[in-house]
Protein backbone atom coordinates (compact mmCIF):
# COMPACT_ATOMS: atom_id res chain seq x y z
CA UNK A 1 0.00 0.00 0.00
CA UNK A 2 1.73 3.20 -0.63
CA UNK A 3 1.62 6.39 1.43
CA UNK A 4 -0.49 9.46 0.33
CA UNK A 5 2.34 11.61 1.36
CA UNK A 6 5.08 9.39 -0.70
CA UNK A 7 2.99 9.39 -4.16
CA UNK A 8 2.49 12.92 -4.02
CA UNK A 9 6.35 13.83 -3.48
CA UNK A 10 6.83 11.03 -6.40
CA UNK A 11 4.13 13.33 -8.66
CA UNK A 12 6.20 16.46 -7.42
CA UNK A 13 9.53 15.22 -8.31
CA UNK A 14 8.04 13.98 -11.76
CA UNK A 15 7.36 17.28 -12.63
CA UNK A 16 10.56 18.58 -11.57
CA UNK A 17 12.46 16.04 -14.03
CA UNK A 18 9.83 17.03 -16.79
CA UNK A 19 11.60 20.87 -16.94
CA UNK A 20 14.83 20.00 -17.94
CA UNK A 21 13.77 18.68 -20.89
CA UNK A 22 10.90 20.94 -21.56
CA UNK A 23 13.12 24.48 -20.60
CA UNK A 24 16.60 23.75 -19.28
CA UNK A 25 17.07 22.21 -23.35
CA UNK A 26 13.74 23.58 -25.04
CA UNK A 27 14.42 26.91 -24.20
CA UNK A 28 17.81 26.87 -23.21
CA UNK A 29 17.58 27.93 -19.56
CA UNK A 30 20.63 26.54 -17.79
CA UNK A 31 20.01 28.98 -14.63
CA UNK A 32 17.23 26.85 -13.68
CA UNK A 33 19.77 23.47 -13.22
CA UNK A 34 20.17 25.35 -10.03
CA UNK A 35 16.77 25.07 -8.63
CA UNK A 36 16.11 21.46 -10.27
CA UNK A 37 19.31 19.82 -8.92
CA UNK A 38 20.66 19.86 -5.27
CA UNK A 39 24.54 19.88 -4.31
CA UNK A 40 24.42 16.89 -4.21
CA UNK A 41 22.15 15.08 -7.30
CA UNK A 42 23.26 12.70 -9.44
CA UNK A 43 22.62 13.01 -13.14
CA UNK A 44 22.83 9.96 -15.62
CA UNK A 45 22.88 10.44 -19.34
CA UNK A 46 24.07 9.53 -22.22
CA UNK A 47 27.28 11.38 -21.83
CA UNK A 48 28.00 9.78 -18.65
CA UNK A 49 26.98 10.09 -14.60
CA UNK A 50 27.39 13.61 -13.29
CA UNK A 51 27.72 14.56 -9.15
CA UNK A 52 27.22 18.01 -8.20
CA UNK A 53 25.45 20.60 -9.71
CA UNK A 54 28.99 22.06 -11.56
CA UNK A 55 29.42 19.11 -13.54
CA UNK A 56 26.00 19.08 -14.40
CA UNK A 57 25.48 22.18 -15.61
CA UNK A 58 28.69 21.51 -17.25
CA UNK A 59 26.96 18.81 -18.97
CA UNK A 60 24.05 20.52 -20.15
CA UNK A 61 26.09 23.20 -21.38
CA UNK A 62 28.17 20.86 -23.48
CA UNK A 63 25.24 19.13 -24.83
CA UNK A 64 23.55 22.65 -25.58
CA UNK A 65 26.88 23.71 -27.31
CA UNK A 66 27.04 20.27 -29.49
CA UNK A 67 22.84 20.03 -30.30
CA UNK A 68 21.92 24.29 -30.34
CA UNK A 69 18.72 23.12 -32.09
CA UNK A 70 17.55 20.47 -29.77
CA UNK A 71 14.01 19.66 -28.94
CA UNK A 72 12.66 17.11 -27.11
CA UNK A 73 9.36 15.03 -26.58
CA UNK A 74 8.58 13.72 -23.12
CA UNK A 75 7.70 10.20 -23.56
CA UNK A 76 6.78 8.93 -20.06
CA UNK A 77 8.00 9.51 -16.53
CA UNK A 78 8.77 6.93 -14.02
CA UNK A 79 9.20 7.71 -10.19
CA UNK A 80 10.59 5.40 -6.87
CA UNK A 81 11.81 6.55 -3.70
CA UNK A 82 13.61 10.08 -4.45
CA UNK A 83 14.89 8.21 -7.97
CA UNK A 84 13.01 9.36 -11.13
CA UNK A 85 13.55 8.16 -14.80
CA UNK A 86 12.11 9.68 -18.06
CA UNK A 87 11.97 8.41 -21.58
CA UNK A 88 12.70 10.83 -24.28
CA UNK A 89 12.68 11.05 -27.69
CA UNK A 90 15.56 13.87 -29.31
CA UNK A 91 15.42 15.68 -32.26
CA UNK A 92 18.44 18.01 -33.22
CA UNK A 93 21.55 19.11 -35.37
CA UNK A 94 24.80 17.72 -34.55
CA UNK A 95 26.91 21.47 -34.78
CA UNK A 96 29.58 21.43 -32.45
CA UNK A 97 31.69 18.22 -30.69
CA UNK A 98 30.37 16.45 -28.30
CA UNK A 99 32.58 13.48 -26.10
CA UNK A 100 35.25 13.77 -28.66
CA UNK A 101 32.67 13.20 -31.39
CA UNK A 102 33.09 16.05 -34.10
CA UNK A 103 29.82 17.62 -35.78
CA UNK A 104 28.33 15.61 -38.28
CA UNK A 105 25.68 18.39 -39.31
CA UNK A 106 22.64 16.04 -39.40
Amino acid sequence: MTDVSTTLKQEQNKELVRRIPEEVLGEGNLDLLDELYGEDAVEHNAMGTHHGQTAIRASFEAFLTAFPDISQTVEDVVAEDDTVAIHITSQGTHEGELAGIKPTGN
